[in-house]
């Protein structure tokens, strides 16, 4: 009787955790039409369930907002634990430039939803708070010995540099000279006094 009662909770767990992607797409198909807030009845219409069900999976919009952060974090993970390449200062500042533009390119809809979300959800907040944090741990590592030559204001000014809204917006006016707009202005940064 155990083995049946098992298989029953297994099968809705599978079920619960099914319709809890299908939000999570749906909600992130949303966002990239531009809809960063868009009605509950919309997100359940679009994944295709329930408003009663999407209230059963999240107890908010801050819930819902915080599942499809973590959903989506894997996606995104190697673009702040990447380690930095082989090569000079330039060459490791450049290929960080380029590494961000294609975050940007590839997966930059999540986080531009936190960063409209953020000063009205916890949750989006607390996302934002960790894709700074993670940017200037990366920041440091890929510095690497010329770490020492850069202080706390100027590892500011390049996590400013680095961060997806300047490089979208870089990207908007200089297209494919980005990177080594970038790159430039990072060594300015350090090299300056």
């Amino acid at each position: 009787m155990s083995d049946t009662n098992d298989e029953k909770k297994d099968g809705r767990h599978e079920r619960v955790e099914r319709g809890k992607r299908a939000v999570y797409e749906a909600l992130v198909e949303l966002f990239s039409e531009g809809r960063y807030n868009p009605p509950i009845a919309e997100v359940a219409e679009r994944a295709g369930v329930s408003e009663r069900t999407l209230f059963r999976y999240f107890g908010s919009f801050n819930e819902l907002i915080a599942g499809v952060i973590g959903y989506f974090y894997p996606r995104v993970e190697h673009y702040f634990t990447a380690g930095p390449p082989e090569g000079n200062l330039h060459s490791r500042l450049l290929a960080l430039a380029e590494l961000r533009i294609e975050f940007s390119e590839k997966q930059g809809v999540v986080a531009r939803t936190t960063e409209s979300l953020a000063h009205e959800w916890p949750a989006a907040a607390a996302a934002r708070f960790g894709r700074i944090e993670l940017l200037n741990q990366q920041l440091r590592n890929w510095l690497g010995a010329d770490l020492g030559r850069v202080s706390n204001e100027k590892l500011v000014v390049l996590s400013v540099l680095y961060d997806l809204t300047t490089v979208e917006s870089m990207r908007a006016a200089l297209g494919d000279r980005t990177a080594g707009a970038i790159t430039d202005a990072a060594v300015a940064v350090i090299e300056s006094n």
